[in-house]
């Protein structure tokens, strides 16, 4: 299969990496014995965030009846993503634990379209494997039928070894160190999982889904959800304990979600928290070509 605008790329043997992004937002892929889809071969710097807070007025929420119905504003939400938002820009500001352990913070520039689904990280503060990371869904396929990414290594040594790497997006082992794949990126994603395991504990008997009052992140105002689930761990069902979501009062985009193992919020799973976001600039494939991108 033909893939766009790359040069070829020596194949990955025997090395792996794995790369982490959320909710939204996330991703994970594995550097194993990757394969060019055209060739057919086999310590922190700081940096600040935007400030998240959560405000105890819930007078001004709009026309929607945001405060006795959250599973509807979402559901609203989501709607109007999938209806409205064909691509976007901004900044990412990311932390999750994985296998128990708290990761730093980073800084990731994100490029993000809809249709074909395509994603472009870059990592900017803090990176631990990739610097940059390129997938458009369905370009680069594998002998094997694997969606493959296109990762720019960490590290000037690795990035004269290995250039660019063509490697699967789901990958063995992927989940052990990244909470979601990098085709699971994205606002519309974000939505639709906090609303499938909100339904899921709610199926179960367990209403999950309440409107905690209005917040900012930033400078843009929003309206804040909790989501409470039965979480029993990482290797059960359900993906945390309690959840809570800033939508964006004027575009119902999450702007930040953050996760918590525990009711009080003390012991932090994730975050995700978005800043400078344009949405509908009219990106196109010129975008999501490595060449330009910095690969």
């Amino acid at each position: 299969m033909a893939v766009r605008g790359d040069k070829k790329h020596k194949p990955a043997s025997q090395v792996r990496l794995f790369v982490g992004i959320g909710l939204l937002a996330a991703l994970a892929v594995e550097l194993g014995e990757a394969t060019d889809a055209r060739s057919g071969a086999s310590g922190s710097r700081a940096f600040s965030s935007p400030a998240v807070a959560l405000a105890r007025d819930t007078r001004d929420v709009g026309r929607l009846p945001v405060r006795t119905d959250p599973t509807l504003l979402l559901e609203t939400a989501l709607t109007r993503c999938r209806r409205s938002v064909t691509d976007y820009v901004g900044t990412l500001i990311k932390q999750e634990r994985i296998a128990g352990e708290l990761g730093p913070r980073q800084q990731i520039r994100v490029k993000f379209r809809r249709e074909p689904f395509s994603v472009l990280l870059h990592w900017v503060e803090n990176p631990k494997d990739a610097r940059r990371v390129l997938y458009v869904q369905g370009e680069r396929v594998d002998k094997q039928g694997r969606e493959m990414a296109l990762v720019q290594p960490e590290g000037p040594i690795a990035r004269l070894l290995f250039p660019a790497l063509a490697v699967p997006i789901h990958g063995a082992g992927a989940h052990t160190m990244s909470r979601l794949t990098i085709d699971q990126f994205g606002f519309e994603n974000g939505l639709a999982l906090i609303l499938k395991y909100a339904r899921l504990a709610r199926d179960a008997g367990t209403p999950s889904l309440r409107y905690a009052g209005v917040g900012t992140v930033g400078e843009r105002a929003t309206h804040v959800v909790e989501r409470r689930l039965p979480y029993e761990g990482e290797e059960a069902t359900y993906p945390d304990r309690t959840l809570i979501v800033h939508l964006d009062r004027e575009r119902l985009v999450p702007l930040a979600i953050h996760c918590y193992a525990d009711d009080s919020r003390k012991e932090l799973l994730a975050s995700y928290v978005f800043s400078d976001v344009r949405l509908n600039v009219g990106l196109t494939d010129e975008d999501f070509l490595p060449k330009g991108n910095g690969f």
